[in-house]
């Protein structure tokens, strides 16, 4: 009887990696940037057991996320094309792929592991029910819900390692929101996985701290295009784009907390 009862805990256990395995899909959320104005994107996640690509869309002026045309060009979004995030939870890796100056480039990372503190607080987001989390990430306090009935540790942008499909995310600034709007699964028979993996081929491959610099030097020519199309005498103040880290996502780097306790 112990031995039936064992290789049925085994066979159930094996069915429900197999499902695991088998798990593709697709959610859409929308991203609110607060960094002075707010700005909206719809963004989109693809998503196997251990792949993803985050796909975020390009940022409008909130009041008139429908009807204008004006994009919003941030710090860590700075062309007008899509800037997608692939995470790779098996080689631990994230890379950035966006355009600047007319060159793709494929900006690598480590992933990042977040200390989450799980709570005891649940809510129903898109049908499912999620679980509350806090965890903190590059100087911002993430305030995250998961659905543990969706086994993917991953979620929009850069947020991952939850038990659970991150489906809703808050800093603590109120600068950085992401709401899951629309959820569905694929079949893995037709799921283009080649969307999940970035093209090596046609970007140039850069390291985290090289991309910092490329887009500082890129956000100094946006603001010198920027004041020499004002009147002559103009004078524009308390603007430092390269300092002021909380215009971005990232606010401090592991690489600074490191010199900082040296």
């Amino acid at each position: 009887m112990k031995n039936i009862l064992s290789y049925l805990f085994i066979f159930i256990a094996f069915t429900s990696l197999a499902q695991k395995k088998e798990l593709f899909g697709k959610i859409e959320y929308l991203t609110v940037l607060t960094f002075g104005s707010a700005s909206k994107a719809n963004s989109t996640l693809v998503f196997s057991p251990k792949k993803s690509c985050f796909i975020e869309g390009k940022f409008y002026l909130s009041h008139s996320f429908k009807e204008s045309n004006k994009v919003i060009q941030h710090g860590d979004s700075l062309d007008h094309s899509d800037t997608k995030f692939y995470t790779d939870l098996l080689d631990k890796k994230i890379y950035k792929h966006h355009i600047i100056d007319k060159k793709h480039y494929l900006a690598k990372e480590n992933i990042v592991s977040i200390k989450w503190n799980i709570l005891n607080e649940f809510k129903i987001i898109l049908k499912h029910n999620c679980q509350k989390a806090i965890g903190k990430f590059r100087g911002r306090e993430y305030t995250v819900w998961f659905a543990q009935g969706i086994p993917v540790r991953l979620g929009p942008w850069k947020l991952n390692g939850l038990p659970g499909l991150i489906l809703e995310a808050h800093d603590h600034y109120n600068q950085v929101d992401f709401f899951a709007m629309k959820l569905e699964f694929l079949d893995e028979k037709t799921f283009n996985k080649t969307l999940l993996t970035p093209n090596f081929d046609e970007s140039i491959e850069i390291s985290l701290k090289e991309n910092l610099k490329i887009e500082a030097k890129r956000n100094v020519a946006i603001l010198n295009k920027i004041i020499a199309s004002m009147p002559r005498g103009t004078v524009i103040t308390g603007v430092k784009m390269n300092e002021d880290r909380k215009m971005n996502k990232e606010i401090t780097y592991e690489w600074e907390e490191l010199d900082e306790k040296k």
